[in-house]
């Protein structure tokens, strides 16, 4: 998922938007998805993809959360400002069963 949708970023600070069509071909995002990724509007209930599509697959950390048998319950990743083509100081962001569950700003 994350090389997937995260082609729409092949720099820090350049993206390439004519993938965004590719993504809504595949049926990752939806064409409003889509819309919404070059101004980094990501919402609880978005899919996975527009994380990466939104956000670059350069995150500082990522914490996988996993149950008694191994099976992987959510997933929470720190993009920060040095790395990643987001605001200053970042953002956080976790996915549980495919979808967002939470977005907020990173604190200094």
């Amino acid at each position: 998922m994350q090389k997937q949708c995260g082609v729409v970023w092949i720099g820090l600070n350049h993206s390439t938007p004519s993938n965004f069509p590719r993504l809504v071909a595949q049926g990752v995002l939806t064409p409003e998805q889509a819309a919404r990724v070059d101004a980094q509007m990501l919402r609880v209930g978005d899919p996975e993809c527009m994380v990466y599509a939104s956000f670059g697959i350069r995150e500082n950390e990522a914490d996988f959360r996993r149950d008694r048998d191994k099976r992987l319950i959510s997933i929470a990743l720190d993009f920060r400002c040095d790395l990643s083509p987001v605001s200053c100081p970042g953002w956080h962001v976790e996915v549980r069963d495919g979808l967002v569950s939470t977005v907020r700003p990173l604190t200094k």
